[in-house]
């Protein structure tokens, strides 16, 4: 089989098997449920989403109406069901409490916060009228400035790619011309976008960390690239950025231009 097939075939696995997902995980069933009077104390908070949930940055915190903690500081997964997360209560007494959670889609990476309460025996505090739920915040300036050279160096680096192959090298040698100079600026413009890639894929890898950790520092990156699902994806953009640059100042002229054009699609299925 030829390379431009074996390229091709490989594209078509990638568009079926690369998922399109864009939504937050939204809570669609919570026990106890918000506004809830009970008869008797929980032992659990059990909490579904319509999205498969990552635990490394979820959490669930119960407070009474002293703000005092009943939780147990601790979130598992329901057996057999990666949307539902169940956190363990201490013994309660009658009165109001709160449920604080956050929750890590394992489908795309993104936050989700909430909040609610429920009362056993009778409501002490003033319960809020339905449960409070928002997304993280994804819109900072500095987020949409690295999304943006980080899409615009992709396209960058494609274009430059079929910029080459197909108008530039075809044209020089049908004047006769010399190609040298035009190869060497190529080959700067191609390298910028490269560098513009990963620098901005290392930006976007911290805002990430700071939203899921709520702070930016080597712990929390770290956590975010080993300890997550959403890691596994991060490692693979840089992984497919290293190798599209090595294929394309390493390898002959039209095996790393494929190839290269490979890893930029790749990288673009997984933006």
């Amino acid at each position: 089989m030829n390379l431009p097939r074996k390229i091709f075939l490989a594209i078509i696995v990638v568009l079926i098997a690369a998922p399109i997902v864009s939504a937050h995980a939204s809570l669609v069933r919570a026990d106890p449920a918000p506004n809830s009077i009970l008869p008797s104390a929980p032992k659990q908070i059990a909490l579904t989403f319509d999205e498969a949930i990552d635990l490394s940055f979820s959490s669930v915190q119960v407070s009474d109406a002293a703000r005092a903690r009943v939780d147990t500081n601790f979130v598992t997964l329901a057996p057999n069901n990666a949307q539902e997360i169940r956190a363990p209560l201490k013994t309660l007494g009658n009165g109001t409490y709160s449920v604080v959670w956050k929750v890590l889609s394992a489908a795309d990476g993104h936050i989700t916060r909430g909040v609610y309460a429920f009362s056993v025996g009778e409501a002490s505090a003033a319960t809020p009228d339905a449960t409070s739920e928002s997304a993280a915040s994804e819109t900072a300036p500095l987020a949409i400035i690295a999304r943006g050279v980080n899409l615009f160096a992709l396209l960058a680096l494609v274009g430059a790619v079929f910029f080459k192959e197909y108008l530039l090298t075809r044209s020089l040698r049908a004047v006769h011309a010399d190609e040298s100079r035009a190869e060497a600026r190529w080959m700067q413009l191609a390298a910028l976008a490269c560098a513009l890639l990963l620098a901005s894929e290392i930006v976007r890898l911290a805002l990430q960390a700071n939203l899921v950790a709520d702070g930016i520092n080597p712990q929390t990156i770290s956590q975010v690239l080993f300890d997550s699902r959403l890691g596994t994806v991060w490692i693979l953009r840089f992984i497919l950025i290293a190798l599209a640059a090595f294929l394309l100042f390493r390898f002959s002229p039209r095996a790393s231009i494929l190839v290269s054009v490979l890893g930029a699609l790749l990288l673009i299925f997984l933006y």
